[in-house]
């Protein structure tokens, strides 16, 4: 555990602040999609080193995870909210509304904040998907001066579908690693840190990249 304490610390806590200070560098040329990012990342960031503190502390912090997955659904459907026009566009906020209720049943009478909330997050991890899979499908079809690697939308995308994709099944199966030996778990843990710091590369990437392009809606 020495090792995932060391890696998460230092490794993971590191990688998300460096798409937050391109970002910030930046910030003037930042279309309102990418700020929602950034606010996701500082967000993410606070509740990383609140979880930390309580981790240090030995005090339980299951619920940090069932709080921050309202959060993060709802900060991410708005970033792809500003994508979509039409029916799906109109979805969105009702969609987050009921997934947030869905997140307090399931934290004060199913899981009983004694678990992680894998049901929940498992069914974010399946729309934020969805999300991603629209996004490259319509943009295929949009015809674009830019080259693909030169959106930072794009590159936004894709490190939201490599995490999400990568993670689900950790997400469904998360509450069996409370039991599960030290070695599994540092496995487990260590490989999900490493895709969370994949998406931080993604997302510094597409910081980097901005420019001040024209805000193509896909629907």
């Amino acid at each position: 555990m020495h090792f995932l304490h060391f890696y998460e610390r230092y490794f993971l806590s590191g990688s998300i602040l460096i798409p937050i200070i391109i970002a910030l560098f930046n910030y003037k040329l930042l279309g309102m999609p990418l700020k929602v990012i950034l606010y996701f990342l500082v967000f993410s960031a606070v509740l990383q080193t609140v979880n930390m503190i309580l981790s240090s502390q030995y005090i339980p912090n299951l619920f940090v995870f069932h709080f921050y997955a309202i959060f993060e659904f709802a900060f991410v459907s708005w970033f792809y909210s500003l994508q979509f026009k039409g029916l799906i566009n109109k979805l969105i906020p009702p969609m987050v509304l009921t997934f947030a209720v869905l997140c307090v049943i399931n934290f004060f009478y199913i899981q009983k904040k004694l678990e992680f909330n894998t049901y929940t997050r498992s069914l974010e991890a399946v729309i934020i998907i969805g999300y991603c899979v629209m996004f490259f499908n319509k943009q295929m079809q949009t015809n674009s001066k830019y080259k693909w690697g030169s959106l930072s939308l794009n590159w936004i995308n894709t490190g939201l579908l490599i995490f999400y994709s990568c993670s689900f099944f950790i997400f469904m199966f998360s509450n069996y690693l409370l039991n599960a030996n030290k070695h599994i778990i540092t496995v487990v843990w260590s490989t999900y840190d490493t895709i969370i710091i994949l998406e931080n590369i993604l997302f510094a990437i597409a910081f980097y990249k901005c420019r001040k392009q024209p805000i193509i809606s896909l629907y």
